[in-house]
């Protein structure tokens, strides 16, 4: 026992180092949500800018920053290359918990073998969506271990009854203290703590009023647990805006600075009902209905065809021995009483994103575990080793498909510092203002590199602002009493941003100093859809390099096309760009550079005053 402890604790090692280094050879997160809040939000709540600044991160400038804080602080004292490799380690820790969870499900089926639940977690997490986040600050993947350890809490709990044949408690209240955890960091994990909550109440108690206790802890752990990670947020934006959400859910609290709306993404989701039956067809085969760039993971395909053969059977078995059947479809399903309970709990928490949400990444803590359900209905028909050497292909199947198909997102080459901007000259930044005006580009990471003393107000972008906000911007710009700039938009080559990408993985390769092993790289990559405007060869040293194929597309924007929306936008509030001072800057996550242009604004007289 001792032995397979320790290596156990060395598998789970090497599985959690090597996320690590994986996140390494992918490069610096430059994606949008990195660029839009990511690095503006920690650092706006470390310089205290809430009071100063009006939406520089568009809506997503008051989402908690707590989450995003740990990497922002992180990025300021490591190399950025050693960030990414703590975060894609931390990141492992999901594998790690679904061997745990999947190693519970094996001992109460009486298998008490640890290379099944290892493999099947090393599957889980050998997917494109997962392999997209790691290393980054979403913090769907950062997050989802909690959710995680609370479901592990309830299978542990499963085990410990069916191992002592005595009534025991489940463990609601820690398991709560997680899930509100897991919601105060991101509020998107709600639909676990509300499928959480359900499980618990259905399991059979011995009485109403243990059962009404489990569901009681569960809660008080998981209001606890989240006004202490967000509750103090939640406050400061409530006490600022009249509304804790701000700007979300403003029909309901109506701070005037906001439209009465909602603001939820209503471009996800099923449209119908037969969509809406046969959903994780469309989350495996038609990736841009839950994601905003296509991420294949066909195991959702095989998930779903498995388990609803696996369903229809349970069924059919529970009507032909109805005379004495004992118990719900589920004991026909999985005697296993921790199995039922994973089913459940996966099930609900499905059926809730579902209804609120339908994002791919939001079902990060589910999507890990889809291998382990492929194999589990696989089991209720085949042996073990066959039920998992069938899991192994069909997830390698799904993985080679995702690699190929799916784009993973923008990662800059590694630099020493993770941002740097070229800064404009601005003239008593005490009294300064900038305007950004930029349509929805994702330009507020640059703030953290500009003189803290400035002011930057948003003019554009996904904020659902009012007449009120507009009013507020343009007195609060004239109390400064300075010069007015504004950020606009500027071309950005994305061709040449996959090439720094694309070489930067490429550097990795160091053995490759012979041609033909670059021919063959070459032909891999030719069949990746994001690099399909590139070619692969050797350079003067040998080394395999990447270069644009010619008859790429080309934007077919212009700096000046930018200015000129850019004016529009500042129309609104009695400004326009003097464009003869418009300058074009360089700003690098890592090596891959994302422009900007700086102009200084005058004022101009608005038709009403």
């Amino acid at each position: 026992m001792r032995r397979q402890t320790v290596a156990v604790f060395f598998v789970c090692m090497a599985v959690i180092l090597g996320s690590g280094c994986l996140a390494v050879f992918l490069g610096q997160d430059a994606n949008w949500d990195t660029r839009n809040y990511h690095v503006y939000n920690p650092y706006a709540l470390l310089a205290g800018r809430l009071d100063l600044d009006l939406a520089p991160a568009q809506l997503q400038s008051y989402f908690s920053p707590l989450i995003d804080l740990p990497v922002y602080w992180l990025n300021l004292h490591l190399p950025p290359w050693f960030v990414g490799f703590l975060l894609g380690s931390f990141h492992g820790f999901n594998a790690v918990l679904v061997f745990l969870i999947a190693r519970t499900v094996f001992v109460a089926g009486g298998n008490p073998a640890m290379f099944g639940p290892m493999l099947l977690a090393v599957l889980g997490c050998l997917n494109a969506s997962f392999i997209a986040q790691l290393g980054t600050s979403a913090g769907d993947s950062s997050s989802s271990p909690l959710v995680l350890s609370g479901l592990y809490l309830l299978c542990h709990w499963c085990v410990k009854l069916r191992e002592q044949k005595v009534i025991v408690q489940p463990p609601a209240g820690s398991i709560g203290l997680l899930m509100g955890l897991a919601i105060g960091l991101k509020l998107t994990n709600a639909p676990f703590a509300v499928a959480m909550a359900i499980t618990l109440a259905l399991i059979p108690a011995a009485a109403t009023a243990a059962r009404l206790r489990n569901l009681l802890l569960y809660i008080g752990g998981v209001l606890f647990s989240f006004m202490a990670s967000s509750g103090w947020w939640f406050y400061e934006v409530w006490a600022k805006f009249g509304n804790p959400l701000f700007p979300q859910f403003n029909g309901h609290f109506r701070s005037e600075l906001a439209t009465a709306t909602s603001v939820i993404d209503t471009r996800w989701g099923p449209v119908n009902l037969i969509e809406t039956l046969a959903w994780p067809v469309w989350m495996g085969l038609r990736p841009a209905r839950i994601h905003d760039a296509p991420i294949y993971n066909y195991l959702w395909v095989a998930t779903f065809a498995v388990l609803l053969t696996w369903l229809a059977d349970g069924i059919w078995n529970l009507w032909r021995h109805r005379a004495r059947a004992r118990g719900s479809v589920f004991v026909w399903l999985a005697p296993e009483m921790i199995t039922t309970w994973l089913l459940i709990f996966s099930g609900l928490s499905y059926v809730v994103w579902l209804k609120i949400f339908s994002i791919g990444r939001y079902m990060t803590a589910i999507e890990v575990m889809l291998p382990l359900f492929v194999y589990l209905g696989f089991r209720a028909f085949i042996a073990h080793r066959m039920a998992l050497a069938i899991t192994l292909l069909v997830s390698l199947w799904s993985l080679s498909g995702g690699v190929v198909h799916s784009n993973f997102g923008l990662r800059a080459a590694w630099s020493d510092q993770a941002y740097k901007v070229d800064l404009p000259a601005m003239e008593s930044p005490s009294t300064a203002t900038v305007l950004i005006a930029a349509d929805g580009s994702p330009n507020s990471w640059l703030l953290s590199q500009f003189p803290p003393a400035v002011a930057v107000y948003r003019v554009s972008g996904n904020f659902p602002r009012t007449a009120a906000y507009d009013k507020l911007v343009r007195a609060k710009t004239a109390a400064r009493a300075g010069k007015v700039y504004v950020i606009a938009q500027a071309l950005q080559d994305f061709n040449s941003m996959r090439l720094v990408q694309l070489n930067h993985e490429l550097g990795f390769y160091s053995f490759a100093r012979e041609p033909v092993i670059c021919a063959a790289i070459g032909r891999a990559t030719a069949k990746m859809s994001r690099y399909k405007a590139f070619s692969i060869d050797t350079d003067l040293s040998g080394a395999c390099r990447a270069r644009l194929i010619n008859d790429a597309a080309t934007s077919q924007e212009s700096n000046a096309d930018y200015l000129v929306l850019a004016n529009q936008e500042l129309i609104a509030f009695g400004y326009q760009l003097a464009t003869e001072s418009c300058r074009t800057y360089s700003a690098f996550i890592g090596q891959m550079d994302f422009p900007y242009q700086f102009c200084e604004a005058k004022k101009m007289k608005l038709n009403n005053e």
